[in-house]
């Protein structure tokens, strides 16, 4: 016997017979991407992303935008441009399937109007009346901020307004001028992307070493966490349950609320679904158990390969040259 025949004997384990698997499956997933690619291609040839941007008014007419008029429809067609904000007229009819009516305006409420007789007519549809009942706001109509371009009532919108000014920078970047935007961006950022890409690379390059070297403490440490938060969530869920339920049996019976019950009720939903959930888990775990060195032998494998095989790291970074060049394509063809 050679040494290469006895070097082929002790292949064992995870190296031992290999071939492929779930290969019906792997081409349902590329069929289901390729349908998602297809769908998404549709939607945005044949779409418009600003009617869920921007909104529109009663009348089909985009906010900040110039629009086309639509056969048969009076005030469609209208010059909406520097209208950013969508106002809902009757808000109250959003809870509802009612028709609610919209109108495009500069800038949202800034004050409090008692009185349908109050409100200005720029709050109103196009071809109203200052004190128009059909066509004007409901009253009152309250001081209202721009979230995501659409008119909240101060009162409802102080707890989106950090998300507001988020999504108001990613929307800014949607429109006619997305890709300048984008690079102009990027232009100003490429340092913190250069430093977020090497700290990318930087653990990266650690996982492998943990994978290749350390792969039983890297195993057994996620093991052990996945059954620590299992069981800590669920006692979480328990004392909240507890305190929630001690908070409401100390309450008069004249002051407990429909909502304080409700709220008792869920929690202990919570948690019997997350204790069974964690039983189940565990049970898992623990019958799985003998199988963790195999998983082990698995992680090491794969550190291997990728030592002895560099340039898969590197893989990602070759698609860099070609995403340029099609930008730069692209902005060319815009331009043109």
């Amino acid at each position: 016997m050679t040494a290469d025949d006895k070097g082929e004997d002790e292949l064992v384990g995870p190296l031992a017979d290999r071939s492929c698997t779930d290969v019906v499956f792997l081409c349902l997933f590329a069929a289901f991407v390729a349908g998602m690619g297809a769908i998404s291609y549709m939607a945005y040839d044949q779409g418009n992303v600003a009617l869920l941007i921007r909104g529109y008014d009663s009348y089909g007419n985009v906010c900040d935008q110039e629009n086309d008029p639509i056969p048969g429809v009076e005030y469609s067609g209208l010059n909406m441009k520097n209208k950013k904000n969508l106002l809902y007229l009757n808000p109250d009819d959003l809870r509802t399937s009612n028709f609610v009516k919209t109108v495009c305006v500069e800038t949202c409420p800034n004050k409090t109007y008692a009185r349908v007789k109050d409100i200005p007519v720029v709050f109103c549809l196009p071809g109203a009346k200052q004190g128009d009942r059909k066509l004007c706001p409901e009253a009152p109509l309250y001081k209202s901020s721009p979230v995501v371009h659409r008119c909240i009532p101060d009162e409802a919108s102080d707890g989106a307004q950090k998300i507001s000014q988020q999504a108001e920078k990613i929307t800014d970047l949607i429109g006619e001028d997305a890709l300048e935007n984008f690079a102009a961006e990027v232009k100003r950022s490429w340092k913190q992307i250069v430093y977020i890409i090497l700290v990318g690379i930087g653990c990266s390059l650690m996982i492998l070493v943990l994978m290749r070297f350390l792969a039983a403490v890297f195993v057994y440490t996620v093991y052990l966490l996945v059954i620590f938060g299992s069981v800590a969530g669920t006692t979480v869920l328990w004392l909240k349950y507890t305190d929630e339920k001690e908070k409401l049996d100390n309450t008069p019976e004249e002051r407990k609320t429909n909502e304080d019950e409700d709220n008792v009720t869920a929690f202990l939903y919570y948690s019997i679904a997350s204790t069974v959930v964690t039983a189940v888990l565990l049970l898992v775990m623990l019958f799985m158990w003998s199988r963790v060195k195999l998983v082990v032998a698995l992680f090491k494998e794969a550190g291997a390969v990728v030592i002895t095989m560099p340039f898969l790291v590197i893989q990602p970074f070759f698609t860099i040259p070609p995403d340029i060049s099609a930008g730069f394509k692209i902005q060319t063809f815009q331009t043109v």
